[in-house]
Protein backbone atom coordinates (compact mmCIF):
# COMPACT_ATOMS: atom_id res chain seq x y z
CA UNK A 1 0.00 0.00 0.00
CA UNK A 2 1.59 3.65 -1.24
CA UNK A 3 2.15 5.88 2.00
CA UNK A 4 0.17 9.09 2.12
CA UNK A 5 1.95 12.23 0.50
CA UNK A 6 1.66 15.80 1.92
CA UNK A 7 -1.78 16.53 3.30
CA UNK A 8 -4.26 13.37 3.40
CA UNK A 9 -7.35 12.51 5.09
CA UNK A 10 -7.70 9.93 7.63
CA UNK A 11 -10.42 7.99 9.57
CA UNK A 12 -8.66 6.23 12.34
CA UNK A 13 -10.49 2.87 14.23
CA UNK A 14 -11.69 4.21 17.75
CA UNK A 15 -8.31 2.74 19.28
CA UNK A 16 -6.29 4.92 17.67
CA UNK A 17 -8.37 8.06 17.83
CA UNK A 18 -8.76 7.36 21.24
CA UNK A 19 -4.54 7.36 21.02
CA UNK A 20 -4.41 10.72 19.18
CA UNK A 21 -6.47 12.40 21.58
CA UNK A 22 -4.55 11.22 24.72
CA UNK A 23 -1.61 12.90 22.47
CA UNK A 24 -3.93 15.61 21.95
CA UNK A 25 -3.85 16.36 25.98
CA UNK A 26 -0.38 16.14 25.82
CA UNK A 27 0.44 18.58 23.35
CA UNK A 28 -1.57 21.10 25.48
CA UNK A 29 -0.70 20.59 28.36
CA UNK A 30 3.15 20.64 27.33
CA UNK A 31 1.67 23.87 25.24
CA UNK A 32 4.33 26.63 26.27
CA UNK A 33 7.64 24.19 25.40
CA UNK A 34 5.96 23.66 21.80
CA UNK A 35 7.47 22.53 19.64
CA UNK A 36 7.60 18.83 21.03
CA UNK A 37 9.27 15.28 19.87
CA UNK A 38 7.05 12.05 19.55
CA UNK A 39 9.33 10.08 21.90
CA UNK A 40 8.10 13.15 24.67
CA UNK A 41 4.87 12.44 24.40
CA UNK A 42 5.66 8.58 23.80
CA UNK A 43 7.29 8.66 27.47
CA UNK A 44 4.06 11.25 28.61
CA UNK A 45 1.48 8.36 27.29
CA UNK A 46 3.69 5.66 29.19
CA UNK A 47 3.52 7.36 32.70
CA UNK A 48 -0.13 9.22 32.89
CA UNK A 49 -2.30 6.93 30.46
CA UNK A 50 -1.00 3.46 30.85
CA UNK A 51 0.45 2.59 28.36
CA UNK A 52 3.81 -0.01 28.18
CA UNK A 53 6.93 1.21 26.97
CA UNK A 54 7.17 -1.34 23.98
CA UNK A 55 8.08 -1.50 20.33
CA UNK A 56 4.50 -2.00 19.27
CA UNK A 57 3.48 1.25 20.96
CA UNK A 58 6.32 3.05 19.35
CA UNK A 59 5.42 2.01 16.20
CA UNK A 60 1.54 2.90 16.61
CA UNK A 61 2.26 6.03 18.25
CA UNK A 62 4.76 7.27 15.62
CA UNK A 63 2.47 6.11 13.21
CA UNK A 64 -0.75 7.79 14.39
CA UNK A 65 1.22 11.19 15.04
CA UNK A 66 1.94 10.92 11.58
CA UNK A 67 -1.42 10.13 10.20
CA UNK A 68 -2.78 13.40 12.43
CA UNK A 69 -0.54 15.68 11.62
CA UNK A 70 -1.50 15.08 7.54
CA UNK A 71 -4.61 15.19 8.18
CA UNK A 72 -5.34 18.42 10.40
CA UNK A 73 -5.64 16.82 13.22
CA UNK A 74 -2.86 17.70 14.92
CA UNK A 75 -0.79 21.03 14.05
CA UNK A 76 2.94 20.98 12.71
CA UNK A 77 3.66 23.58 15.31
CA UNK A 78 3.28 21.20 17.85
CA UNK A 79 5.80 18.31 17.24
CA UNK A 80 9.43 18.48 15.54
CA UNK A 81 11.09 15.62 14.04
CA UNK A 82 14.71 16.36 15.06
CA UNK A 83 15.90 14.23 12.39
CA UNK A 84 15.36 17.15 9.67
CA UNK A 85 18.55 19.29 9.29
CA UNK A 86 17.96 23.23 7.26
CA UNK A 87 20.94 25.24 6.68
CA UNK A 88 19.69 28.25 4.63
CA UNK A 89 22.01 31.00 3.89
CA UNK A 90 21.61 34.40 5.58
CA UNK A 91 20.67 37.40 3.38
CA UNK A 92 19.33 40.81 3.82
CA UNK A 93 17.38 42.93 1.24
CA UNK A 94 20.10 45.71 1.55
CA UNK A 95 22.11 47.79 3.66
CA UNK A 96 19.01 49.19 5.55
CA UNK A 97 17.70 45.79 6.92
CA UNK A 98 21.21 45.07 8.30
CA UNK A 99 21.32 47.95 10.36
CA UNK A 100 17.36 47.05 11.99
CA UNK A 101 18.64 43.82 12.42
CA UNK A 102 21.50 45.43 14.09
CA UNK A 103 19.92 47.38 16.00
CA UNK A 104 17.41 44.89 17.43
CA UNK A 105 20.26 42.34 18.30
CA UNK A 106 21.71 45.21 20.61
CA UNK A 107 18.33 45.81 22.54
CA UNK A 108 18.89 41.64 23.24
CA UNK A 109 22.11 42.27 24.64
CA UNK A 110 22.82 40.26 27.48
CA UNK A 111 25.71 39.75 29.60
CA UNK A 112 27.40 36.58 30.58
CA UNK A 113 25.11 35.43 33.95
CA UNK A 114 28.14 33.44 35.05
CA UNK A 115 30.47 35.63 34.43
CA UNK A 116 33.23 36.02 37.54
CA UNK A 117 31.92 32.97 39.39
CA UNK A 118 34.21 30.72 40.61
CA UNK A 119 32.28 27.54 39.04
CA UNK A 120 30.75 27.22 35.73
CA UNK A 121 28.05 25.26 35.59
CA UNK A 122 26.43 23.38 32.50
CA UNK A 123 23.31 21.20 32.22
CA UNK A 124 23.10 18.06 30.66
CA UNK A 125 20.18 16.08 29.45
CA UNK A 126 20.29 12.33 28.81
CA UNK A 127 17.35 12.61 26.34
CA UNK A 128 18.03 15.13 23.39
CA UNK A 129 14.82 15.83 22.79
CA UNK A 130 14.36 17.66 26.09
CA UNK A 131 16.93 20.61 25.37
CA UNK A 132 14.82 23.08 23.97
CA UNK A 133 12.65 23.08 26.83
CA UNK A 134 15.85 22.92 29.49
CA UNK A 135 16.92 25.84 27.58
CA UNK A 136 14.72 27.84 28.11
CA UNK A 137 14.87 27.52 31.43
CA UNK A 138 18.94 27.53 32.01
CA UNK A 139 19.51 30.39 29.37
CA UNK A 140 18.37 33.44 32.06
CA UNK A 141 21.00 31.83 34.15
CA UNK A 142 23.50 32.36 31.48
CA UNK A 143 24.00 28.24 31.32
CA UNK A 144 24.45 26.24 28.43
CA UNK A 145 23.15 23.03 27.84
CA UNK A 146 24.43 19.73 26.61
CA UNK A 147 23.09 16.33 26.00
CA UNK A 148 25.06 13.07 24.05
CA UNK A 149 24.35 10.10 22.50
CA UNK A 150 24.10 7.43 24.92
CA UNK A 151 26.94 5.54 26.41
CA UNK A 152 29.77 5.93 23.57
CA UNK A 153 28.74 9.50 23.08
CA UNK A 154 33.01 10.31 22.72
CA UNK A 155 32.22 13.17 20.44
CA UNK A 156 29.99 14.61 23.04
CA UNK A 157 31.95 13.78 25.86
CA UNK A 158 35.07 15.35 24.27
CA UNK A 159 33.73 18.47 23.46
CA UNK A 160 32.39 18.91 26.74
CA UNK A 161 35.59 18.70 28.15
CA UNK A 162 36.77 21.25 25.70
CA UNK A 163 34.17 23.49 26.86
CA UNK A 164 34.92 22.86 30.70
CA UNK A 165 38.80 23.91 30.34
CA UNK A 166 37.93 27.16 29.60
CA UNK A 167 37.37 27.98 33.03
CA UNK A 168 39.27 27.21 36.46
CA UNK A 169 36.14 25.72 37.84
CA UNK A 170 33.16 23.42 36.38
CA UNK A 171 30.24 21.79 37.33
CA UNK A 172 27.64 20.07 35.25
CA UNK A 173 24.61 19.27 36.24
CA UNK A 174 22.64 16.30 34.65
CA UNK A 175 19.41 15.09 34.16
CA UNK A 176 18.77 11.47 33.25
CA UNK A 177 16.13 8.46 33.79
CA UNK A 178 16.40 6.55 37.47
CA UNK A 179 17.12 3.27 36.42
CA UNK A 180 20.04 0.71 36.28
CA UNK A 181 21.04 2.19 32.27
CA UNK A 182 20.19 5.95 33.56
CA UNK A 183 22.48 5.35 36.79
CA UNK A 184 25.17 3.86 34.81
CA UNK A 185 25.37 6.27 32.10
CA UNK A 186 25.64 9.33 33.85
CA UNK A 187 28.63 7.31 35.74
CA UNK A 188 30.09 6.24 32.53
CA UNK A 189 29.45 10.23 31.28
CA UNK A 190 31.32 11.66 34.40
CA UNK A 191 34.37 9.31 34.05
CA UNK A 192 34.20 10.02 30.38
CA UNK A 193 34.41 13.57 30.43
CA UNK A 194 37.03 13.72 33.14
CA UNK A 195 39.16 11.43 31.73
CA UNK A 196 39.30 13.45 28.76
CA UNK A 197 39.42 16.46 30.77
CA UNK A 198 42.72 15.54 32.74
CA UNK A 199 44.78 15.35 29.37
CA UNK A 200 43.75 18.88 28.24
CA UNK A 201 43.71 20.65 31.30
CA UNK A 202 44.80 18.92 34.41
CA UNK A 203 43.90 21.84 36.66
CA UNK A 204 40.50 22.68 36.23
CA UNK A 205 38.26 21.66 39.13
CA UNK A 206 35.63 19.71 37.80
CA UNK A 207 32.41 18.49 39.25
CA UNK A 208 29.54 16.27 37.96
CA UNK A 209 26.11 16.60 39.96
CA UNK A 210 23.12 14.26 39.38
CA UNK A 211 20.44 16.95 38.96
CA UNK A 212 17.31 14.33 38.24
CA UNK A 213 16.12 11.90 38.72
CA UNK A 214 16.68 11.15 42.01
CA UNK A 215 15.19 9.05 44.63
CA UNK A 216 14.48 11.73 46.94
CA UNK A 217 12.74 13.46 44.50
CA UNK A 218 10.75 10.60 43.06
CA UNK A 219 9.41 10.36 46.82
CA UNK A 220 8.98 14.31 47.38
CA UNK A 221 7.07 14.70 43.96
CA UNK A 222 5.33 11.43 43.86
CA UNK A 223 6.81 10.61 40.52
CA UNK A 224 5.11 7.83 38.53
CA UNK A 225 6.74 4.47 37.84
CA UNK A 226 7.34 3.71 34.03
CA UNK A 227 6.61 0.00 33.57
CA UNK A 228 8.34 -1.75 30.88
CA UNK A 229 8.38 -5.17 28.87
CA UNK A 230 11.58 -7.46 28.97
CA UNK A 231 14.66 -6.00 26.77
CA UNK A 232 15.50 -8.64 23.79
CA UNK A 233 18.58 -10.08 23.10
CA UNK A 234 19.50 -7.59 20.48
CA UNK A 235 19.19 -4.79 22.86
CA UNK A 236 22.60 -2.67 21.51
CA UNK A 237 23.11 -1.51 25.50
CA UNK A 238 26.37 -2.85 26.61
CA UNK A 239 25.81 -5.83 28.47
CA UNK A 240 27.11 -5.04 32.36
CA UNK A 241 24.95 -2.21 32.32
CA UNK A 242 21.93 -3.29 30.36
CA UNK A 243 19.29 -3.86 33.02
CA UNK A 244 17.41 -6.67 34.32
CA UNK A 245 14.31 -8.39 32.09
CA UNK A 246 12.13 -6.03 34.60
CA UNK A 247 13.39 -3.63 36.89
CA UNK A 248 10.35 -2.00 39.50
CA UNK A 249 11.91 0.81 39.72
CA UNK A 250 12.09 3.31 36.87
CA UNK A 251 11.47 6.61 36.45
CA UNK A 252 11.93 8.53 33.43
CA UNK A 253 13.04 12.20 33.32
CA UNK A 254 11.23 13.09 30.42
CA UNK A 255 7.80 11.99 31.79
CA UNK A 256 7.95 14.43 34.75
CA UNK A 257 4.93 17.29 34.21
CA UNK A 258 6.88 20.65 33.20
CA UNK A 259 7.05 23.25 35.96
CA UNK A 260 5.27 26.50 35.46
CA UNK A 261 7.87 28.61 37.70
CA UNK A 262 10.69 28.72 35.10
CA UNK A 263 13.32 28.20 37.57
CA UNK A 264 16.23 25.72 37.92
CA UNK A 265 15.68 22.59 40.50
CA UNK A 266 18.34 22.53 43.66
CA UNK A 267 20.89 19.66 43.13
CA UNK A 268 20.43 16.71 45.02
CA UNK A 269 23.18 13.91 44.49
CA UNK A 270 26.85 14.30 43.80
CA UNK A 271 29.70 12.26 41.95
Amino acid sequence: MTRPRGFASWRPHAATLALVEQAQLVLEEYRQHWPLTVRQIFYRLIAHHGHEKTKKFEVQLYEAMNRARRAGMISFDAIRDDGAVIKAPRCWSGPAELVDAAIVEAERLRLDRQAGQPTRLFLWCEAAGMVPQLERVAAPYGITVLSGGGFESLTAMYQAAQSISEYRGAEILHIGDLDPSGEAMWKALAEGIESFLRHIDEECDFRFSRLAVTSEQVEAMSLPLCRRRAIGADSIMPAPCRPKPFHPTRWLASSKRPSGSGSMPTRSTRC
